[in-house]
């Protein structure tokens, strides 16, 4: 495991600041959530790169207020390509452009530090089994 002196800037242009104050006065700490963004980040397409796939990977979940955004693609500098549930409404669910600034800029705003890598469509499905189909990632035995 990597043991930052520092959080790398294109890292803490993810965190919201309060997120990111904790985390960088607890460094040690948060070494392991922030080589896990860092893993997710090089990993994280360009905007339009997860279009004509059946799973679609959310490597980063914000969340304020029972609202969930799950990011898919990230263009390395605001805009950012996910799936945004409002308050657990699915009528209100939509995939959509957002800039970076404007998720940091919602006050009560978290990266969820603790995510997993999973499709969007999976998430959907467990959360909304009845509004939402079985995606092609999961099976069951």
């Amino acid at each position: 495991m990597e043991v930052f002196d520092t959080i790398p800037q294109e890292i803490a242009a993810l965190i919201p600041e309060t997120q990111l104050k904790t985390a960088r006065a607890n460094l040690k700490k948060f070494s392991v959530a922030i080589a896990s963004l860092k893993t997710k980040l090089d990993a994280c397409p360009g905007i339009g790169k997860t279009r004509d796939l059946k799973d679609t990977p959310a490597l980063f979940h914000f969340v304020y207020g029972g609202t969930d955004i799950y990011i898919c693609e990230y263009d390395r500098k605001n805009q950012m390509f996910g799936y945004k549930v409002t308050k657990g409404n699915v009528e209100r669910s939509k995939w959509g452009l957002i800039k970076l600034s404007d998720i940091l800029s919602i006050q009560s705003v978290q990266i969820d530090f603790s995510w997993s890598v999973q499709s969007i469509e999976a998430v959907l499905y467990k959360a909304y089994p009845y509004d939402f189909k079985i995606p092609p990632s999961l099976t069951y035995v």
